[in-house]
Order: C-alpha cells, then sequence, then structure tokens
C-alpha cells in the first residue's frame, strides 16, 4: 500500500531492533513507565504513564533514537561493502577455476 503511494519501503533483517528508530523510542518509553511501577499500578495508571512518556519526550531523545540507529546501519555498511567484494571475486575467481578445468579437459 505504501509503495503504491509512491513511498519506498525498506525492509531491514529480523531481530535487529537497534535498527529501528521506534524501537529504540519504546525503550526510552518502557524504561520510564516501568521505573514508576508500584504492587497497586493499575492498567489505567499505566496508560496514563504512557501517554504522558510519549507526550514527554524530547526532539533530542527522538534524534538521538534516529542517529544511533544510522550509526548502526553505517557500521553494518562498512563491514558489509568488503565482505561483498570477498565474495565477488571468490565467485569470479570459482568461475574461472571452472572454465579452466573444462578447457583443459
Amino acid at each position: 500500500m505504501a509503495s503504491q503511494k509512491g513511498h519506498v519501503v525498506e525492509f531491514t533483517p529480523p531481530h535487529h531492533s537497534d535498527l529501528q528508530p521506534i524501537e529504540l523510542v519504546w525503550a526510552i518509553v518502557k524504561g520510564e513507565v516501568g521505573r514508576q511501577y508500584t504492587t497497586t499500578t493499575t492498567f489505567p495508571a499505566v496508560l496514563t504513564r504512557l501517554k504522558r512518556a510519549f507526550n514527554n519526550l524530547s526532539e533530542s531523545a527522538i534524534r538521538g533514537c534516529m542517529n544511533a540507529a544510522e550509526e548502526k546501519v553505517h557500521q553494518l555498511h562498512t563491514i558489509y561493502m568488503p565482505l561483498k567484494a570477498m565474495l565477488k571475486l571468490a565467485t569470479h575467481q570459482t568461475t574461472t577455476v571452472k572454465v579452466l578445468q573444462r578447457t583443459t579437459n
């Protein structure tokens, strides 16, 4: 549906919540709400605290979550590109060996 409206849909690998800024935001909110928990806390109180925690999120906290995710993507890219080049080279070398084997047989 999003791509039909002209949006680019990007998928991230499963189990990598550190690549999802919203997961980092949730961690902040859950920490805020969790620190207020007592044995007498009710579900309505949790809902009120959740709303308050989201409303109190600062722009800098949200930017920090986005920057942290971007930095992680950059780190992974730095690792991935040399691996991709090595795989391409290894594939080329394997293909060359197979061609040479066919021509010598």
